[in-house]
């Protein structure tokens, strides 16, 4: 029987792992601290990690995120993820820091000791909280497109939405104003979502061309 965390390689940005939540999670926060990463979520309940790196002026500008989800074939994946928490994401800087923490988690987990599966903690299941490793939008970015260019449709494409962005760019011709009134809407409406509803709504799943998010 394996004494030891294992985690198997799934694809990029993802891991999974048998071994007991409860460890596996503080390994993985000692891994970013490790890292230098400085701690800024921690919870556990939530199946989540965050730790921020120095960025350019920003001191804890980058992010990077871990996801830790049960899944129905036992086990559980956790979701290696970055981005800027006050930028738009246009750097390699992010593909590096996923890079980085899959490494460090796949190259020290030998010699760390794993436990059973005996503390009664287990991760929210993949099936309540959907999780997308690929989508990294922010709060930020999402207000100022929809501000300075929600008339031409910038924050619909920005969330992948090309359809109703396509929209918007199209009514700019037939009807000017409407569509930047409507985007006003919207602007206020990303002000008004807490952290925790805009990452349900714009990182958790992924809408399709004509998903109107609100």
């Amino acid at each position: 029987m394996n004494d030891t965390i294992q985690f198997e390689y799934v694809e990029d940005g993802v891991l999974h792992t048998d071994d007991d939540y409860q460890a596996v999670f503080t390994h993985c926060k000692e891994v970013l601290e490790r890292l230098g990463g400085k701690l800024k979520h921690d919870d556990m309940q939530a199946g989540k990690l965050e730790a921020a790196w120095r960025y350019g002026v920003n001191p804890f500008g980058l992010r990077g995120t871990l996801l830790f989800r049960g899944i129905e074939k036992g086990g559980m994946s956790v979701t290696v993820k970055a981005g800027f928490k006050d930028s738009f994401n246009t750097s390699k800087a992010t593909t590096q820091k996923v890079q980085e923490i899959m490494a460090a988690l796949l190259g020290q987990a030998e010699a760390v000791p794993a436990t059973s599966n005996t503390s009664g903690i287990a991760p929210p299941s993949q099936a309540d909280a959907p999780v997308n490793p690929s989508r990294n939008k922010t709060k930020l970015a999402m207000a100022l497109l929809s501000f300075f260019g929600g008339g031409l449709g910038l924050h619909k494409f920005y969330a992948g939405c090309w359809g109703w962005g396509l929209i918007y760019l199209i009514s700019c011709f037939f009807i000017p104003g409407v569509a930047a009134v409507i985007a006003f809407i919207e602007f206020i409406r990303v002000l008004t979502l807490s952290p925790e509803k805009f990452e349900a709504k714009y990182n958790q799943a992924t809408p399709g061309a004509f998903t109107f998010i609100w």
